[in-house]
């Protein structure tokens, strides 16, 4: 805004952002928001129900009108190659929206996304048990 970034950065704004809009038209055009035939018709329905009584479901139904779900930002330019020689490959990774988790604030349970403060730094770190 000040205009000290270089021209460059825009270039990162409009590729980031003419993927995402790619990324948004496809899942707003699939068979499953407008079904094409009877038996797709069928399968949507039937998936439409499941949320009502499998909780496993709301996580795969979403309002695609929406959009709410975010483009998956992976191959950015503004991606760094991790740091070692392993591969960095799981459904957390840069470019993509961090999800929510069960977490432990102050000796409390908590849920992350409401645990981090607007306008502070945050840090998070992981510490994950072995298993037995």
């Amino acid at each position: 805004m000040d205009g000290d970034a270089p021209d460059a950065l825009l270039d990162t704004y409009a590729s980031e952002r003419e993927y995402a809009a790619d990324e948004n038209i496809l899942n707003s055009t699939t068979d499953f928001i407008m079904p094409k035939t009877a038996v797709s018709r069928l399968f949507r329905d039937a998936a439409l129900r499941l949320p009502r009584d499998y909780e496993f479901a709301r996580r795969i139904v979403f309002n695609s009108g929406r959009l709410s779900v975010p483009a998956v930002l992976r191959d950015s330019v503004l991606n760094t190659p991790d740091a070692n020689d392993d591969a960095f490959i799981c459904a957390m990774m840069p470019g993509t929206a961090c999800a929510d988790a069960p977490v432990r604030v102050k000796g409390r349970d908590a849920w992350a996304m409401n645990a981090m403060q607007a306008g502070a730094f945050m840090g998070l770190s992981l510490f994950l048990r072995p298993r037995r």
